[in-house]
C-alpha cells in the first residue's frame, strides 16, 4: 500500500470515528463517556500534528494555523477550554470536516502538479530530447525533508545537440496576486543548483483552465525570474510576464529555447 493511500485510509477511519463519536455511537455501559473524550483527544492531537507537519513542509501557512490551533485546544495533557456535550459533539464533526477538506485538498493540489508536469514534458518531444532525472516528490510520500526534491523537476537533454536544461513547474489556477508567486528561497534553491550543475534553469507557468491544457503558458529563466520577483508581494506582476508568454502547444525542437 502506497503511502497517499495509507494517508487517505488514515483520514477516512479518523473521520468516520469522530462521526460515530458525534452521533454517540460509542455509549457502552462498559465504556465512560470521560473514557471516549480522552481518547477523542488522543486521536485529534496525534493526526492533526501529523496534518500540521504535512502543512509544514508544504508551506500552507492558513492550514499550518488551523491544526496548530485544534491541537492546542484537544491536547490531552490539560483543557484550556471546557465543551458542553453539544458543543463537544459539533466540535467533532467540524474537525472531521476539516481532516476531509485538508487531504482532499492536499491531494488535488498534488495531482495537478503531476498533470501539470506530464503537460510540459510533452512540450519536450520524445527521440528529441531525453529525460535525464525527474525529481520523484519523496517528502510528501515520507513525511521528511529530502533535499533532491528542491531541485527542479525535470532535466532534459537534447539529443543532437548533447545540451542539457532543467525545469521547474508550475501550475495555478488563476493569478494570485496580480501575479506569479514564487518563493524566493525556491529561486534560491534551483540557483545553486544550476550552479553546481552548471546547467541552465527554466521555470514553467501554467494558469487557468486544466494542467493538462493551460489557457496561459510561460517559459521563464531563472535568471529574468529573480530579477522580476517583486520584493513586497513575493510575485512576478502579471504586467512583466508577456515576454515569456508561448503558445502552449508549441513543441521545443531546438536546444535553445
Amino acid at each position: 500500500m502506497s503511502s497517499k493511500t495509507q494517508i487517505k485510509s488514515i483520514t477516512f477511519l479518523f473521520v468516520l470515528w469522530l462521526i460515530m463519536a458525534a452521533l454517540g455511537l460509542f455509549q457502552y455501559k462498559f465504556i465512560s463517556q470521560s473514557f471516549v473524550s480522552l481518547l477523542a483527544r488522543i486521536l485529534i492531537f496525534v493526526t492533526s500534528g501529523f496534518y500540521l507537519l504535512i502543512s509544514y513542509i508544504g508551506r500552507k501557512n492558513i492550514w499550518i494555523a488551523i491544526f496548530a490551533l485544534i491541537l492546542i485546544i484537544f491536547n490531552p495533557f490539560y483543557s484550556i477550554m471546557v465543551f458542553n456535550p453539544l458543543a463537544l459533539k459539533i466540535a467533532y464533526i467540524l474537525i472531521a470536516l476539516i481532516s476531509a477538506g485538508f487531504i482532499i485538498g492536499y491531494y488535488n493540489s498534488y495531482h495537478k502538479g503531476v498533470l501539470f508536469e506530464e503537460f510540459v514534458a510533452e512540450r519536450f518531444p520524445d527521440g528529441i530530447w531525453t529525460i535525464v532525472d525527474r525529481t520523484k516528490d519523496s517528502t510528501k510520500k515520507l513525511g521528511r525533508r529530502v533535499e533532491s526534491d528542491q531541485n527542479p523537476d525535470f532535466i532534459f537533454r537534447h539529443n543532437t545537440a548533447d545540451k542539457k536544461i532543467a525545469v521547474e513547474c508550475k501550475f495555478r489556477s488563476y493569478f494570485y496576486k496580480n501575479g506569479i508567486e514564487i518563493l524566493k528561497n525556491q529561486l534560491e534553491n534551483y540557483k545553486n543548483f544550476s550552479q553546481k550543475e552548471n546547467i541552465p534553469v527554466l521555470i514553467a507557468v501554467g494558469i487557468g483552465n486544466s494542467p493538462k491544457s493551460p489557457n496561459r503558458f510561460f517559459i521563464i529563466p531563472l535568471e529574468k525570474a529573480e530579477n522580476l520577483l517583486d520584493p513586497v508581494s513575493g510575485a512576478i506582476p502579471k504586467s512583466k510576464l508577456k515576454e515569456f508568454e508561448i503558445d502552449s502547444k508549441k513543441e521545443f525542437v531546438k536546444p535553445e529555447i
